[in-house]
Parts: structure tokens; C-alpha cells; sequence
């Protein structure tokens, strides 16, 4: 208790030391009303006239979505880095570590669902992208 009242005795002597009277000294700075107008500044980052943008499920669920190739049902999921390197089945080349690709799986497998995670390769993006 003796830290407080070392605190507000020094508040004390700082409004005496500038005229002000003690009760005037703010606790604070923030938040403080200084008794000026608020900014007049909009915002810069979407003008109130226009449309919200429509949430984009497949980033907000972990850049999860589904592709049809060939007649069969893929789910691809982006992968932003990885400590492994990986070979891509499209290009034959590595996906080195770190660098972001996509893991992509068929949906059905005639062994069942975990024999179709199971079976998940790493492709680069470019090369997911161009094989459609």
C-alpha cells in the first residue's frame, strides 16, 4: 500500500509543479477525452459504400477444397511449408522444404477411405494447377 500512495503523492507534486490541481492530473493516458473533436479520417481499408466480400470458406477451413479430374473427386489441401522433402507426381521433381504445395487425395479408393488418405501425394502448386 505504501508503493500507491507514493504514486498518487508523486501525481500530486507533478499538478502542483504545472498549476494544475491534483483532481486534474488524468490516471491515464489512454484513454483520455482531451475535449477535442474524434478524427475525420475514414478508413482506407473498404470505402462504407461498398459490399462486404463474401468469406472464403476453402482459406477460412484451412485451404481445404474439392477438384474433379479425370471423373474422380479430389480433395486438395494447401500446405504453406513442410520440414520433408517431397517428389512431385506430375514433374517427377522434388518439392523442396519450406516451400508451399498442395497434398491432394482421391476420394474414393477401392480400399476404402484411409487406403485413399494413405495414398496423398505433394504436388506443386503450378503443376496441381496445370493438370486439370
Amino acid at each position: 500500500m505504501s508503493g500507491f500512495f507514493i504514486l498518487v503523492g508523486a501525481a500530486d507534486d507533478r499538478a502542483l509543479a504545472t498549476g494544475d490541481e491534483p483532481s486534474q492530473v488524468p490516471e491515464t493516458s489512454y484513454p483520455m477525452d482531451n475535449g477535442r473533436m474524434p478524427s475525420s479520417r475514414r478508413s482506407r481499408r473498404r470505402p462504407y459504400e461498398q459490399e462486404h466480400r463474401p468469406l472464403d470458406l476453402d482459406r477460412a477451413g484451412g485451404g481445404r477444397r474439392h477438384d474433379q479430374r479425370d471423373g474422380v473427386s479430389w480433395t486438395v489441401q494447401s500446405v504453406r511449408t513442410s520440414d520433408k522433402a517431397y517428389r512431385c507426381p506430375w514433374c517427377n521433381q522434388e518439392v523442396a522444404p519450406g516451400t508451399p504445395h498442395v497434398v491432394a487425395w482421391a476420394n474414393d479408393s477401392l480400399f476404402g477411405a484411409q487406403a485413399a488418405l494413405d495414398a496423398r501425394r505433394h504436388w506443386h502448386t503450378g503443376c496441381w494447377d496445370s493438370g486439370r
